[in-house]
C-alpha cells in the first residue's frame, strides 16, 4: 500500500430510489424495532455489487452491501433501530406446562408479545417469531393460539403485520404444544 496503509473511497454514483418503509421486530432477539426500506425500480440503474452508503432524510444511517444479482425486484435496506417502537416477548408461566401421558410427555409454551408505538404518528410493523417444527414422526407440534398471525408450516415462522396508532400498545399471544417420547430431552423455547 503506497499511502502508508490508508484507503481512499470514491463516490461512483448517487441515486434516489422509490421505497416503501416498514418497521420489523423480532422480540425473541431484540426489544427494539428496525426500520426497513424496500426499494423498487432499481434494475434500470445498472448497479454494481459492493458497499453502499445509505442516507435517510439527508442523514447518513449506515452502510449496506448492495447485491444487484438478487432474484427479487426489491432491494432491502436496514435504516437502523428505532427505540420508539418497542417489542417484548414474555413467557406466560402459568400457561406453560409439562405433563406426562404413558410413554409420552407434552409441553405447552405460551408467550405474550407486546408491541408499543411511542411515536407521534401511526406506523406499520411486522412482528416475527418462530415456533418449533418437527421432521421426526415421534415429535408432534400443534399451534394452540396465534392472535391472527400468519404461520408458515415449513419454516415455523409466524408474522403479524400490524398498524399501530400513536401511543397504541397491542398484545399478541403465541402458544404451541409439543408432544414427544418421555425419554427424549428437548428445548422447545
Amino acid at each position: 500500500m503506497p499511502d502508508g496503509g490508508r484507503t481512499t473511497t470514491t463516490e461512483i454514483a448517487r441515486h434516489q430510489l422509490p421505497a416503501s418503509y416498514e418497521y420489523r421486530g423480532i422480540p425473541k432477539i431484540d426489544k427494539e424495532s428496525f426500520l426497513v426500506a424496500d426499494a423498487t425500480d432499481w434494475q434500470k440503474l445498472n448497479l454494481m455489487e459492493g458497499e453502499a452508503n445509505v442516507y435517510f432524510d439527508n442523514s447518513f444511517v449506515g452502510k449496506s452491501i448492495l447485491d444487484p444479482n438478487v432474484s427479487s425486484d426489491t432491494l432491502h435496506f436496514s435504516m437502523g433501530r428505532d427505540q420508539s417502537i418497542r417489542v417484548q416477548r414474555i413467557k406466560v408461566s402459568e400457561s406453560s406446562t409439562r405433563r406426562f401421558f404413558g410413554s409420552n410427555q407434552e409441553q405447552t409454551m405460551k408467550w405474550r408479545i407486546t408491541v408499543k408505538n411511542n411515536r407521534q404518528e401511526s406506523v406499520n410493523i411486522t412482528v416475527f417469531d418462530q415456533a418449533p417444527i418437527s421432521r421426526n414422526t415421534s415429535i408432534e407440534v400443534s399451534m394452540e393460539e396465534l392472535s391472527d398471525g400468519l404461520f408458515d408450516k415449513k419454516t415455523g415462522i409466524i408474522k403479524w403485520p400490524i398498524q399501530l396508532q400513536p401511543g397504541e400498545q397491542r398484545d399478541l399471544i403465541l402458544q404451541y404444544k409439543v408432544k414427544y417420547p418421555k425419554d427424549r430431552r428437548l428445548n422447545i423455547e
